[in-house]
C-alpha cells in the first residue's frame, strides 16, 4: 500500500519542480491536524486551554520577524541555527551575504527547482515514512518559547489572517484607523501579552484625547471570549491551504490548478480526514477551482521572482542532465 502511494505520488510530480511537489504533499497530509490545531486554539482547549508562563520580554521579542526565524533555526539546527539564519537572510538581500552564504543560497534555489524526477528513487521516495522521531526530543522543542510562540500565535496568525503577526503590529501605524484598530484587535484577542509591546502602548499613547478611548478598547479585546472572528467550515481549511499551495506553486514558475490538486489528494487520500475527502468527492473542479480562486488571495506573499531565474535554473538543470 505505502509502495502505491509512492509510485502514485512520483507519477503526479514528474515535471513539476521539487518545491511544488514535496512541500504540497506535506501540507496536503497535514490538513487534518491544522484544522484540529485552529480549532483547539479559537477554543482554547487543549494545549491552549492556559497560558504557559514564558519571558514576556522574550516572547514580544518574537513580533520581529528576524528575530522569530533566527530563534526557530536556532531550535531546530542548535549551533547551525546561525548559519542556516544567514543563508535565509542572503537569499533576501544577496549582496549583503559572503562568497559563501551566496553559493549556498544559490544551491538552495536549484534545489527547490530541481525536477522531482531527478530525486524519484526507492530510497528518496520513503524517506519521511522511516525517519525515527524521538519523541523526548520534539515534546522539549514544543516546550521553547519560540516553539509555543509559533503554535499560539504566528501559525493561527498566518492560516486566519494571510499575514504573520508583525504585519499586524506594523499595521497600528496605519493612517486609517480602521484598519490600525482591526489589526490591533486580532493581536490582542490573539495574544494578551502583546498589549505591552512598545508600539501598541504608542498606539494608545500617540493621541492624548484617544488615549482613554484606546485603552478601554484594549481591556475589551483582551477579554473577548473568542480568539477569531468567527467559527470556520469544517472544509474552510482545506480550501485556504489549497489556495496557498496555488499561490506558492506559482512562485516557483509552475501553478498547480485546482485539477493538480485534487489528484494529489486522491494520492493520499488515506491521510486526509474522511469528511474533507468525501467533500472532494462531491464538487466538481470547477467549483473547486472557483474556491481556490478566492482563497488565492487570502496570504500574502512575496512578490513572484522574475522568470528569467527559473528558466536560468532549468536551464543549468537541462545542461548537467
Amino acid at each position: 500500500m505505502v509502495q502505491q502511494v509512492e509510485d502514485k505520488f512520483f507519477e503526479w510530480a514528474k515535471g513539476k519542480p521539487l518545491a511544488a511537489s514535496i512541500l504540497p504533499r506535506f501540507a496536503m497530509e497535514s490538513i487534518g491536524q491544522v484544522r484540529e490545531l485552529l480549532e483547539l486554539r479559537r477554543c482554547s482547549q487543549g494545549p491552549f486551554a492556559f497560558e504557559p508562563a514564558a519571558n514576556e520580554q522574550l516572547m514580544l521579542s518574537f513580533y520581529r520577524r528576524k528575530s522569530l526565524v533566527r530563534a526557530v533555526l536556532d531550535v531546530l539546527f542548535g549551533e547551525g541555527g546561525r548559519v542556516c539564519y544567514r543563508i535565509y537572510a542572503t537569499l533576501q538581500s544577496p549582496n549583503i551575504g559572503t562568497d559563501s552564504e551566496r553559493q549556498q543560497s544559490l544551491w538552495l534555489i536549484l534545489l527547490a527547482c530541481m525536477p522531482t524526477d531527478l530525486v524519484d528513487t526507492k530510497e528518496q521516495s520513503t524517506w519521511w515514512q522511516n525517519q525515527n522521531i524521538d519523541e523526548a526530543m520534539l515534546d522539549e522543542i514544543m516546550k521553547t518559547p519560540v516553539m509555543q510562540y509559533v503554535l499560539r500565535v504566528a501559525i493561527p496568525c498566518w492560516f486566519v489572517y494571510g499575514v504573520l503577526p508583525d504585519k499586524l503590529l506594523w499595521d497600528a501605524f496605519d493612517e486609517d484607523q480602521t484598519i490600525a484598530e482591526k489589526s490591533i484587535s486580532r493581536l490582542v484577542r490573539l495574544d494578551h501579552r502583546v498589549v505591552r509591546h512598545p508600539i501598541i502602548r504608542e498606539w494608545v499613547e500617540r493621541e492624548n484625547r484617544k488615549s482613554p478611548c484606546r485603552a478601554r478598547k484594549l481591556r475589551k479585546w483582551r477579554q473577548s471570549k473568542t480568539v477569531f472572528d468567527k467559527p470556520k467550515s469544517d472544509s474552510h481549511w482545506l480550501k485556504i491551504i489549497f489556495g496557498l499551495l496555488s499561490s506558492l506553486s506559482e512562485l516557483y514558475g509552475h501553478r498547480l490548478k485546482a485539477p493538480d490538486l485534487r489528484e494529489l489528494a486522491e494520492v493520499v487520500e488515506c491521510e486526509l480526514p474522511e469528511d474533507l475527502a468525501e467533500y472532494l468527492r462531491n464538487r466538481t473542479t470547477d467549483d473547486l477551482s472557483r474556491e481556490i480562486r478566492r482563497k488565492r488571495a487570502h496570504f500574502a506573499l512575496a512578490p513572484k521572482p522574475d522568470r528569467s531565474e527559473f528558466e536560468a535554473v532549468r536551464a543549468l538543470w537541462r545542461d548537467s542532465a
